[in-house]
Order: structure tokens, then C-alpha cells, then sequence
């Protein structure tokens, strides 16, 4: 399930020169970014289950592009 969303205009999908592009699209999900042990193993650090505060980061991984610049 992905909760993040990115949202680009049609502009970035050209390639002209002197301008910016899309390149690519992932999620973040690095390793300190997520749970270590137990039956959550791999998911993300949350912040709260339920009411309870636990420290953790957030309830999703999030989301990035990249973009690049066209010569």
C-alpha cells in the first residue's frame, strides 16, 4: 500500500535542453527507518500504536523523486 502521492505536470516528462526532468521515482526505506525484530520485522518505526508513543519515525515509508537536468 503506498499512502504518499507525487504529483508532476507534463512539463517534466520532456526532454528539452535547459531543463529539469524526471529521472525517477522510490521509497525511502532505509534500514534505521524500520523495525528490527519481532512480528513487525522490516516495517516501518512508528511513531504511536494505538495511543501509545514509542519514538519511532512514521507509519509509512516516504516517498522521493529525482530529477534531472537536461544538457
Amino acid at each position: 500500500m503506498l499512502f504518499d502521492q507525487i504529483m508532476v505536470s507534463h512539463s517534466f516528462l520532456n526532454f528539452e535542453k535547459g531543463t529539469h526532468s524526471f529521472a525517477h521515482a522510490n521509497i525511502f526505506d532505509e534500514h534505521f527507518l524500520t523495525e528490527f525484530e519481532g512480528k513487525h520485522r522490516g516495517s516501518p518505526f512508528r511513531t504511536y500504536v494505538g495511543n501509545k508513543y514509542i519514538g519511532g519515525y512514521s507509519d509509512h515509508f516516504p516517498v522521493y523523486i529525482q530529477l534531472k537536468y537536461n544538457t
